[in-house]
């Protein structure tokens, strides 16, 4: 029974995120796809952040909206992702401590649970963090 929930809740995640990528790729804001889908923004909003799962009627109407077939969306949703992410779609993070930002460069993690961050530093920054040894990486084929 718990497997079958973790399938679910990575399979709402999957196509959370495909939902925000297809937004995304055409530049359309929460407001305008709620506007062309039918559906609401704040529906849309808790959507794309996997908060609910979405019904066959909300995701066929967002597929007409987006031109595609609820079959695609759903293989589209169980294809990995690319490996790239353009600028506009990077979110940027702020340490409320030191205030360093960083920029996610990778897609979400759906399988794998590492991301890639590009950190921003100012010329002649002197960073408030004592360097440190990293630990070695293993890979094991």
């Amino acid at each position: 029974m718990e497997n079958k929930r973790s399938d679910q809740a990575e399979l709402d995640q999957q196509i959370a995120l495909r939902l925000r990528q297809l937004r995304q790729e055409k530049g359309l804001s929460l407001d305008q796809l709620a506007a062309l889908s039918g559906v609401s923004r704040a529906t849309l909003s808790r959507l794309e952040n996997a908060e609910v799962s979405p019904t066959t009627a909300v995701l066929a109407k967002l597929c007409t909206a987006h031109g595609l077939t609820l079959s695609r969306l759903m293989q589209m949703a169980e294809e990995a992702f690319p490996a790239v992410v353009r600028r506009e779609a990077q979110p940027v993070w702020t340490d409320p401590e030191t205030g360093h930002r960083r920029r996610v460069i990778s897609p979400p993690p759906v399988r794998c649970r590492a991301r890639c961050w590009s950190p921003f530093c100012r010329p002649a920054h002197q960073s408030p963090m004592k360097p440190r040894r990293a630990p070695a990486l293993s890979i094991i084929w």
